[in-house]
């Protein structure tokens, strides 16, 4: 497996798989000589990015929250930057915000 390596992202093997040779030269192989059943469905490889920088991601969120009619109105927008060059991702799957609403009895 090839890829760009940046500032952020790492990689976890299924414990199946042999850690070390992915680790040494990224291959996904099966950890014993017996291999993998061809039914056995498995994550081979997960990854994780973790940033503080908001340079990073290649959307922007702009939250406002104003008053109507005695009720609190929060707006929500999402701006796709897909012409940043400086990014590490080119394209996002499967995307989920968390927004915490806080305490619903204030």
């Amino acid at each position: 497996m090839a890829f760009n390596e940046f500032k952020g992202l790492t990689f976890k093997v299924h414990p199946e798989l042999d850690k070390q040779s992915w680790t040494k030269k990224k291959i996904l192989k099966s950890r014993d000589d017996e291999g993998l059943s061809a039914q056995t469905r498995l994550d081979a490889l997960r990854y994780r990015y973790t940033s503080k920088g908001e340079e990073d991601l290649p959307f922007t969120i702009n939250v406002f929250n104003s008053k109507k009619q005695g009720k609190t109105v929060v707006t929500m927008e999402i701006e796709y930057n897909q012409n940043s060059e400086n990014l590490g991702f080119k394209q996002l799957d499967n995307v989920t915000i968390g927004v915490s609403m806080g305490d619903s009895g204030t």
